[in-house]
């Protein structure tokens, strides 16, 4: 009896290498996959932050005001509003459509508040809270609406709105 070493065959060895090759294809396509899902889930979650941040900030300082001293009609989605606060200083917001950009300023140059926002919109109303106006004097509280796309949502829009009353009348 002589001394038998088993070897793998040509055969073997090249439907072990094509079982790995395809195994690899297959991972690799799952985990690509998954990572375009990740970056796109994490593109509209930082769109929705920035609405909920625009609308925010805007809250706030309309809760702080004295007086709005303009506002665009309800309609426009190029919003503008402007307040005079307590400190004599005039904030405005201001929507650049074509730049998808929301801008900020204190009695100066503008700053970039918020980007990937397609509509803003500002609503006045009077201070029976049901009225609307865009007369600036007649503003007692003021509707904000902050719109964002998301592509791969259904509806392809999420919106995000709320309500403040200037404080001092």
């Amino acid at each position: 009896m002589g001394n038998h070493r088993r070897a793998m065959t040509l055969l073997e060895l090249i439907v072990a290498t094509t079982l790995m090759t395809v195994m690899v294809a297959t991972v690799a396509v799952v985990l690509r996959t998954g990572h375009v899902a990740w970056k796109a889930q994490q593109g509209d979650a930082v769109k929705i932050m920035a609405a909920n941040a625009t609308v925010r900030h805007i809250v706030r300082r309309v809760r702080q005001a004295r007086a709005v001293t303009s506002i665009t009609p309800a309609g426009s989605v190029t919003g503008k509003l402007s307040l005079l606060m307590p400190s004599g200083e005039t904030m405005t917001w201001d929507h650049n459509v074509g730049q998808k950009e929301v801008s900020f300023k204190i009695s100066g140059p503008n700053n970039v508040l918020s980007t990937g926002i397609t509509e803003l919109n500002f609503t006045g109303y009077e201070a029976d809270g049901t009225t609307e106006t865009t007369v600036a004097e007649d503003v007692h509280s003021v509707k904000c609406r902050v719109a964002v796309e998301l592509p791969r949502d259904a509806n392809g829009t999420r919106i995000v709105s709320c309500w403040a009353w200037l404080r001092s009348w």
